[in-house]
């Protein structure tokens, strides 16, 4: 018969329960608490059994060892979780690890006399040992009841195998960890760091693939194109679209004089940012290419285009992605910003227009949450007693504050045309994805699509396009198979190619069958979104 030490397994328990419980805490949720007891559980047992196995088949002293070296690990990630959530208000995840890519030695220095002195590691170092001891002493105490115990520890075991079997499965469907839950805090750091290195090694391979792109543009004259992406926008908060409040009354006059095209079925292969830019910049056919494939600034600059980013939410070296790397940048921008605006507006103020024939792709912060900072206050117009008392009040004033930054957006985008009224110009605008703004619950936000009622809310996405008179006149038959293919799915991971489509771009990556404007366009294929999900069987 075994003879468990089970004051051990109560120990590891209780370590278990206490790293995990942090990404309950930073997400606030009930059944995110649940989960991490199950999967405290889970690791325990399995931990326990590894320490068995070795002390049996090895040795006592490398079982110690390998005890000694999981409390360490849970220790290091119990304090650094907590101190993140304590002084940053997040756990160790992805952006960390973006972060902390991107920190020198000066700033390092810097965090550490900001954060880190010799009474702060002395209290730490008492706090740890103390919480350590007290925990033993827990579990001495309650492995007197050997029945309770492995019966408790057995039941959040099953909880625990099934949530991580539920992780797994959802992980082989959706081929993204960011799209699980990560309850298992040594799980979530090992996969941001395999993110991390992966993100590395696609950087640099398109450091390579950029600069080596066969492009030619077989018109006598280039027309600039405004490449136009949102973020958080959705289409059924959008007048445009049909929504009862006037969210985008500058916008709906445009259309009515017949400059603005607005198109009824888009939708974003993801529910988030970075991974619907990565989709939207490359002319991969889906992320397991991303990496191997230009994206569409370097085929126009090699084309003869110059290049131009605004960008208010990613800049260089704030993190560690393809619009954030220095070397990357330099090589597909002519010219980009490398600081944020609070308003959009104030963006587009600052932006230059050129005489050359230019790229110009703008990347608004939108309106992405929290809602009321995506607007400056004389721009309010909606408050929540214009809303119906379904919702309650908190709900009524977030909603408000949604239309009001619609209304904003409606402003930024005008702005932005009138700088190309008379200039030989088209402009695509479309958002990165949607948002679900208490439609089917009471959430608001994206990121959670596929435990959605409806995930159309976070996918459906509004695209519009506008020409300037100039355009028109020189290009009155793309004007009219624009306006032909208004009921067209389109899916915005092919926006590389519809542009290179539209300008009658040569090169060889170019696929006509993922350009909505072309005769070739496979208008009946499944949209696959979310790595797995077919769109048009749901819709």
């Amino acid at each position: 018969m075994i003879n468990i030490d089970i004051s051990r397994l109560l120990f590891l328990f209780l370590l278990n329960i206490i790293s995990n419980i942090s990404f309950s805490i930073y997400h606030q949720n009930f059944w995110a608490y649940i989960s991490m007891i199950g999967t405290a559980g889970f690791i325990s047992v399995i931990e326990y059994l590894l320490l068995f196995l070795i002390n049996r088949y090895i040795s006592k002293k490398t079982s110690l060892c390998v005890f000694i070296a999981l409390l360490t690990i849970h220790n290091i990630i119990i304090v650094v979780d907590y101190f993140l959530i304590i002084r940053f208000h997040m756990v160790f995840n992805q952006d960390v690890m973006d972060i902390l890519a991107e920190t020198n030695a000066n700033e390092t220095t810097n965090f550490i006399n900001t954060y880190l002195n010799f009474g702060t590691i002395s209290i730490a170092s008492i706090f740890i040992f103390l919480f350590n001891y007290l925990c033993w002493i827990i579990s001495c105490f309650f492995s007197k009841h050997k029945k309770t115990c492995i019966c408790c520890t057995g039941g959040t075991t099953i909880i625990g195998l099934f949530v991580i079997g539920r992780m797994l499965y959802n992980f082989a469907l959706y081929k993204d960890g960011l799209s699980v839950p990560q309850y298992v805090a040594p799980l979530r750091i090992s996969y941001a760091s395999s993110v991390l290195a992966k993100r590395i090694q696609e950087i640099k391979s398109l450091q390579t693939i950029c600069t080596t792109i066969n492009a030619e543009q077989s018109t006598k004259e280039n027309p600039d194109i405004i490449v136009v992406i949102g973020e958080s926008f959705s289409k059924y908060h959008c007048s445009l679209y049909g929504y009862e409040k006037k969210t985008f009354p500058l916008l709906e006059e445009r259309q009515n004089n017949k400059e603005l095209i607005v198109y009824e079925d888009a939708i974003a292969v993801a529910d988030a940012t970075h991974k619907n830019m990565k989709a939207i910049f490359s002319l991969a056919k889906d992320d397991s290419e991303f990496g191997s494939k230009p994206l569409f600034p370097a085929v126009f600059k090699a084309a003869g285009y110059k290049t131009t980013l605004l960008d208010n939410q990613y800049f260089i070296g704030n993190g560690i992605t393809f619009l954030s790397d220095q070397k990357l940048s330099s090589e597909i921008w002519d010219n980009r910003n490398n600081a944020g605006f609070v308003y959009d507006g104030k963006m587009i103020d600052d932006m230059v227009i050129t005489d050359e024939p230019t790229l110009y792709v703008i990347h608004l912060m939108g309106q992405h949450y929290t809602y009321a900072n995506r607007y400056p206050g004389d721009c309010s117009h909606f408050d929540e007693s214009q809303y119906e008392q379904k919702y309650t009040k908190d709900q009524r004033e977030i909603i408000a504050h949604y239309d009001n930054a619609n209304l904003y957006n409606d402003y930024v985008i005008n702005e932005i045309i009138k700088k190309f009224e008379q200039k030989n110009c088209i402009l695509l605008y479309f958002s990165d994805h949607g948002e679900e703004v208490f439609e089917l619950s009471d959430f608001m936000g994206h990121g959670t699509s596929m435990n959605s009622k409806d995930p159309s809310y976070q996918l459906s996405v509004p695209f519009m396009i506008w020409t300037s008179s100039l355009f028109k006149e020189k290009y009155p038959d793309t004007i009219r198979n624009l306006e032909n293919k208004t009921k067209s799915p389109i899916l915005t991971k092919d926006l590389s190619h519809i542009l290179i489509g539209i300008l009658n771009i040569k090169t060889k990556d170019y696929t006509p069958e993922r350009d909505f404007t072309n005769e070739k366009y496979d208008s009946l294929k499944h949209r696959i979104v979310m790595n797995s999900f077919d769109y048009d069987k749901h819709k």
